[in-house]
């Protein structure tokens, strides 16, 4: 099943802009009356499905968001938002890009997770795609001249947890539990270069595939070197870890990375949660101001609870490539990816963007907890 959202472009003439959204069964209909040569296509691959589906879910809605945003101003072409689920899994991820490409002829990608981005990309860089990508695996910009980041780097959760363990814990003994994919096995090597040098101790590492729900071997070879912190670097999977370490005498503290502000996976880790602080870019709906505060509103109204990060991120990035493409001479490739470094800098519903020379950028990360079941900024300590 494939979703589209077509935002027509707006003339001075029509009150009001109508979003359509469509669901393909083999057969597409499109419920706007005029032509969509001229659209501005940009594909989506999430992980819809899965065990990452909570952060494609949130970035589908940011992305829905953002095409409600443009269609109430005026535009220059129509955009057209075309979704594929990835399943976070490589495979279906190259799959579903040859679609987008292919058949439904897009110019620009979005994707997020790392598994994905790095599957898709010599692709994209065959083709002079260019991919927003919301993966925060270090260095992905430097692996084609076509790939943008608007979304925090892993190293600096890994740089803000490293400092949060000296200067706050004592450089306590941490074991480390990591999915063995791309940014997993960058993470846990990171984190250890980092902390080691520091003072800190790493007293055993241990991955396990995408799709394992039995950690108790991993975590069992980790618990017998006796750690009081548990970093976790994985997805929805981590409330399955937190509650079998639990069963097995784990007593420590748990620390993680963005990933851990889910809160459908914190409803199954319940009490086995509490207490786990974990690193995040810096993002206060409550205290967002101007156009941000204003998608913070539509969102509350339209899902009934506040954005998560993601879903502001992808909202952010379907509004860059929307402005980029609005200056640029051709609708993709070299032109758009020059349009896109000559914006100037976006004050958006994720913070301020301004894209390095490596179309990367750098965004403050804060230390959050988990308290009874819901999340907070980790108060200063004296």
């Amino acid at each position: 099943m494939e979703r589209r959202i077509i935002v027509p472009a707006r003339s001075k003439l029509i009150p009001a802009a109508i979003v359509s959204v469509v669901l393909l069964f083999g057969l597409t209909l499109v419920l706007v009356s005029r032509s969509r040569e001229d659209a501005f296509r940009v594909g989506l691959i999430l992980p819809m499905s899965g065990a990452a589906a909570q952060f494609g879910q949130w970035s589908r809605e940011g992305a829905t968001i953002a095409a409600e945003e443009i269609a109430a101003r005026s535009s220059d072409r129509p955009l057209e938002l075309i979704y594929e689920d990835s399943q976070n899994d490589p495979k279906t991820a190259l799959s579903s890009l040859q679609k987008l490409l292919d058949v439904d002829d897009v110019d620009a990608i979005i994707v997020l997770t790392s598994s994905d981005t790095l599957a898709i990309l010599p692709r994209c860089t065959d083709r002079h795609i260019v991919t927003f990508t919301g993966t925060i695996l270090p260095g992905v910009t430097e692996k084609s001249p076509y790939v943008f980041r608007n979304a925090t780097n892993l190293a600096n959760e890994v740089e803000g947890m490293v400092n949060h363990l000296v200067d706050s814990e004592g450089a306590l003994p941490v074991g480390v539990l990591y999915v063995n994919n791309d940014a997993g096995v960058f993470a846990q090597a990171f984190f250890q270069e980092s902390y080691l040098p520091r003072g800190g101790t790493v007293v055993g590492t241990e991955g396990y595939a995408t799709g394992t729900t039995d950690f108790r071997g991993q975590l069992t070879k980790i618990l017998a070197s006796q750690p009081e912190v548990l970093y976790l670097l994985s997805y929805g999977e981590f409330a399955q870890i937190m509650r079998q370490a639990r069963e097995l005498g784990f007593t420590g503290q748990f620390a993680g990375i963005t990933t851990m502000e889910d809160p459908n996976a914190i409803s199954i880790a319940g009490s086995a949660a509490d207490g786990s602080i974990y690193t995040k870019a810096a993002f206060d709906p409550s205290a967002a101001a101007g156009e941000a505060a204003q998608f913070m509103e539509r969102y509350q109204t339209e899902y009934g609870r506040a954005p998560e990060l993601y879903a502001a991120t992808i909202r952010d990035a379907v509004w860059l490539l929307t402005l980029a493409s609005s200056t640029a001479q051709r609708l993709r490739g070299d032109s758009l990816r020059q349009a896109l470094l000559d914006l100037p800098t976006f004050d958006g519903a994720s913070g301020t963007t301004k894209f390095l020379q490596n179309r990367d950028v750098r965004k403050p990360v804060i230390i959050r907890e988990i308290k009874d079941g819901t999340f907070h900024d980790l108060p200063d300590r004296d």
